[in-house]
């Protein structure tokens, strides 16, 4: 590699931007800068007519760091501390004279620029049949080291100007509201109200699988549409202060829920005939003595419903002797990892038309691995008694069956937190969707009701590959 500090140049005499148009309204100005320059060889003095590749990027420091801002093969740094996240790599050959004019932007769209973000342009120059090592930075200032690269002054930054298309930033008519740096309205420019009637969320019809309002960001509370399951959800308690009239079927919870109504009720419970009503009147730590057949209790010491028989108490779940209990993309109790290595790469939530289902897609472009972990903490019910042969299932696919493109490895803890021994929970590819079944190799593990497990499940992908994880299905016998 050759040496990249810029006094080292050449062959270059000058460059500069002559002019400078850009921003972001539709019927303003074009979003690209205009760029010229001239190219001499300083050898010969003679213009230069080689073919050439000039490598454009924006800086929030002038001054140029051979060693953070550059890599072992000649390619920017992404990672540099006062790199924006733009580059652009243009290949022109100059006129008969060295001139030549390219506009930034034309290749990779220019980013919304701030000027206390995007202050300076960096310009690399080589020879197109020379490598990425050969690039030499264009330094306007040849004399001061700490400036090593061109400012971005008014006319880039023009986006900013004081009006756009007539209108000033504010909060009175026909102002502009902008966000803050959360991407969010400050709530000086939130209106009270709105005299219209109709509000409508995932106008555009595109949402898939849930359609959410929100109430606050650390309380977390809300209210969604499940599309798939075509049903409301309140994430909490709900307390309905007039008359709840239920028009279609309503179903209340699972074996363990108690229903509690009011003794002191105006008006009787009205039931149509050949209609079933089973409740879970009572609860304690003591059978009532003198049940009827059928009659249901809730054992609050034992956190276990008991049906009366005729002849004695027995467990209600005894009519199922194990669960499997399916988890649907998002996973409840989820969280997303990165180990801080190699975690280059995009994690979406997204829907399968052919199978009807949702599912987790992690994909990167880089051409190594790059990962990504989700965990699934996944709280065992008081019931639980042991696990079944195969404790989960998951559902997952791959664009190649190669491990060495993309896969994913699992790993498993007990409720003390120890590593659970998988077989056959590594490297695992497929290109169609497949189920893996998780089995565990040895016993010396602690599952206590009422803890939680751990699930980590770690994608992989290179070069445009994706992996895909859908259910998880966790089996287990009851008590």
């Amino acid at each position: 590699m050759i040496n990249k500090f810029i006094h080292t140049i050449s062959y270059i005499i000058f460059i500069l931007i002559v002019s400078v148009r850009i921003s972001y309204a539709d019927i303003s100005v074009p979003q690209k800068i205009n760029y010229q320059g001239r190219l001499i060889d300083n050898s010969t003095g003679r213009p230069i007519t080689t073919e050439i590749t000039i490598r454009f990027s924006i800086w929030s420091s002038g001054d140029f760091n051979e060693i953070n801002d550059i890599t072992g093969s000649g390619e920017i740094n992404t990672s540099a501390p006062n790199f924006t996240g733009w580059q652009e790599t243009l290949t022109l050959t100059p006129s008969f004279d060295g001139l030549f004019q390219v506009e930034l932007g034309s290749v990779q769209p220019l980013p919304n620029l701030y000027k206390d973000i995007h202050k300076y342009l960096q310009t690399e120059i080589k020879y197109s049949n020379e490598s990425n090592t050969y690039f030499e930075v264009l330094d306007p200032k040849p004399l001061d080291n700490l400036i090593d690269r061109k400012p971005l002054n008014s006319a880039p930054h023009s986006i900013n100007a004081d009006t756009i298309d007539n209108h000033d930033i504010g909060t009175e008519f026909d102002d502009i509201a902008v966000l803050n740096t959360e991407d969010q309205w400050d709530i000086q420019y939130i209106p009270e109200g709105t005299n219209e009637n109709n509000f409508i969320l995932d106008y555009d019809n595109n949402e898939l699988s849930q359609i959410v309002l929100k109430f606050g960001n650390a309380l977390n509370k809300m209210l969604y549409y499940d599309i798939i399951g075509q049903y409301f959800v309140f994430n909490d308690s709900l307390v309905i202060e007039e008359d709840l009239d239920v028009k279609g079927d309503m179903v209340i919870g699972d074996d363990t829920t108690q229903l509690a109504v009011n003794s002191r009720l105006v008006s009787p419970l009205n039931f149509n005939q050949n209609q079933a009503l089973s409740l879970v009147l009572e609860s304690g730590t003591e059978f009532p003595l003198t049940p009827v057949a059928g009659q249901k209790f809730f054992r609050t010491d034992l956190a276990m419903e008991y049906v009366y028989n005729g002849t004695q108490w027995i467990t209600y779940s005894t009519s199922q002797s194990y669960i499997s209990d399916t988890l649907i993309p998002e996973y409840n109790g989820y969280v997303l990892e990165p180990d801080g290595t190699n975690n280059y790469g995009n994690m979406s939530l997204e829907f399968d038309e052919t199978i009807q289902t949702n599912y987790f897609k992690w994909y990167s472009t880089k051409p190594f691995l790059n990962d990504y972990t989700l965990i699934i903490k996944y709280k065992l019910p008081l019931n639980f008694g042991s696990w079944r042969s195969t404790l989960a299932t998951i559902e997952y696919k791959t664009n190649t069956d190669s491990h060495l493109d993309n896969k994913i490895d699992i790993e498993a803890y007990d409720t003390n937190g120890n590593i659970i021994v998988l077989n056959n929970a590594s490297n695992l590819a497929s290109s169609t969707w497949n189920t893996i079944g998780l089995t565990a190799s040895g016993t010396s593990y602690t599952f206590t009701p009422g803890e939680y497990i751990v699930l980590k499940i770690t994608t992989y992908s290179l070069n445009d590959n994706d992996v895909k994880l859908g259910d998880i299905t966790f089996n287990y016998n009851v008590i």
